[in-house]
This record gives C-alpha cells, sequence and structure tokens, in this order.
C-alpha cells in the first residue's frame, strides 16, 4: 500500500496528543474507579477502599505486563521499519557509511595476493 508524505505537522500534533492522553487517561480511570467503587460497595461486594485500590493496580500492571510480553516487540519493529522508510536522519549517514567501508574493504581485498582472500 502507497503512503502519503503529508509532513510533519500531524505527526507532531498526534505525537503531542499521544503524550497528554496518558494523563487524561489517569484521571478518567481515576474517576471511573471511583464511581466503580462506590457502586460496588452499595449493592454487590462490601470491601475496603484500599482492597479495590489494590485491585485495579493489579489489574493495570497485569495488562502491562501482557502488553510487554505480547505486543511490545512487534510495534518497535513497525516503528523502526516505518522510520528508515519515511525520512530518516540515520538512514543516509547509515548508507553512506556502507559505501565508504565497502569501497575501502574492495581496496584492501585487491591489494591482496590472488587466492589469500
Amino acid at each position: 500500500m502507497k503512503q502519503v508524505n503529508i509532513g510533519q505537522w500531524w505527526g507532531m500534533f498526534k505525537l503531542l496528543y499521544q503524550q497528554v492522553t496518558v494523563y487524561v487517561s489517569a484521571i478518567s480511570y481515576a474517576m471511573t474507579a471511583t464511581t466503580l467503587y462506590l457502586v460496588a460497595t452499595r449493592s454487590i461486594i462490601p470491601m475496603p477502599y484500599w482492597v479495590f485500590v489494590i485491585i485495579l493496580i493489579a489489574i493495570v500492571l497485569l495488562l502491562m505486563l501482557l502488553e510487554f510480553l505480547l505486543s511490545l516487540a512487534s510495534v518497535y519493529s513497525v516503528q523502526n521499519k516505518q522510520a528508515w522508510i519515511h525520512d530518516n536522519p540515520m538512514r543516509e549517514y547509515l548508507e553512506r557509511r556502507d559505501r565508504i567501508y565497502t569501497n575501502k574493504l574492495n581496496q584492501i581485498l585487491k591489494r591482496l595476493p590472488k587466492g589469500k582472500s
């Protein structure tokens, strides 16, 4: 599938939005958890607030572990491939270095007597 380069402005907006979303999500999670605690303790299972908080922390830690084990490597792989394809400043540097070292290696190999390479 062909990708379109629309510049950096959209990527910058998305990156900033993602960074802010962490805080917004944490606030939203806390508010939802508080509401869930109030509803659950009144009608379903009475429990101290600290037990409820420990359960929520355990759920979040379990989700983080699953994310780490199952999908983090795949995400980095895709990000690296996209960065390599789309204007990665390191790509030009590495390709230039590769040409220089390949030329130097070829020069060294040419100076070796036949059968010694």
